[in-house]
């Protein structure tokens, strides 16, 4: 069996309370915004797509109580569930920029720098590539500055995504190595394991075969001993059925 764990790349848990003294009014806003936050959460378990009223409700309810900082936590919630669940890459795109507008009101370097990363991968599957790697490129520029190599490796996987989506097959292979070899180097399994599915679908277009089988059998590897996200899970495994047809 393998392990797995529901999927946490867009998902954000409301967990921290917005200090502004002692005010009952903000206290009881907050208590309402947090029980909204619940029901969204438990919705996107049930069916992601009935949960996007639920969020746009939190992203209204936030800027009402000035929170921007939620409110983009909201919009890239928003975001993922067009992308993962739907395939609306358009509306994932509208969302990733709601949610860059919040956090770059706040001047947040990082969060700025996480959404951008994304924003650029929409954007590349929505088949504006220029834009998007531009974008992807700043998230690396970003991280970079404040020497969060992590940020730079998800980037360099999400611009293999991109390259992929435009059938640029040989850099894409050489964003998701460089990826992998971050993960190799620090011993993120998981991670390993998201890189190697983007280097499955480039191998398998390349019609290399073996290849193909040897990565196949590194995440079979992987997944029977660390928690893997349950899409990219679910993605592994229809490699699975097809291999082995």
């Amino acid at each position: 069996m393998y392990k797995y764990i529901a999927s946490l790349m867009l998902l954000v848990f409301f967990t921290s309370c917005k200090d502004n003294g002692n005010s009952s009014n903000y206290n009881n806003d907050s208590v309402v915004f947090e029980t909204m936050e619940l029901e969204a959460m438990q919705k996107y378990n049930e069916s992601p797509a009935d949960a996007i009223p639920l969020f746009q409700k939190l992203v209204e309810k936030a800027r009402e109580l000035g929170d921007l900082p939620k409110a983009g936590m909201a919009n890239l919630n928003l975001a993922g569930i067009y992308e993962e669940t739907l395939g609306d890459y358009a509306s994932a795109v509208k969302y990733s920029k709601a949610a860059l507008e919040d956090w770059t009101a706040v001047d947040d370097k990082k969060e700025i720098a996480n959404v951008l990363k994304y924003l650029g991968y929409v954007q590349g599957l929505n088949n504006n590539a220029a834009e998007g790697e531009m974008n992807i490129n700043k998230a690396i520029e970003m991280y970079e500055g404040m020497d969060y190599l992590p940020g730079v490796a998800i980037s360099h996987l999400n611009m293999a995504k991109v390259k992929l989506h435009q059938g640029d097959l040989t850099t894409a292979l050489e964003y998701a190595k460089m990826s992998k070899s971050y993960w190799r180097d620090t011993e993120n399994q998981a991670r390993m394991f998201d890189a190697n599915l983007v280097a499955i679908d480039i191998y398998k277009q390349q019609g290399k075969n073996s290849t193909v089988l040897k990565l196949i059998n590194e995440n079979k590897d992987i997944a029977r001993g660390t928690s893997i996200g349950k899409m990219a899970l679910d993605k592994f495994e229809t490699h699975v059925r097809v291999e082995d047809k």
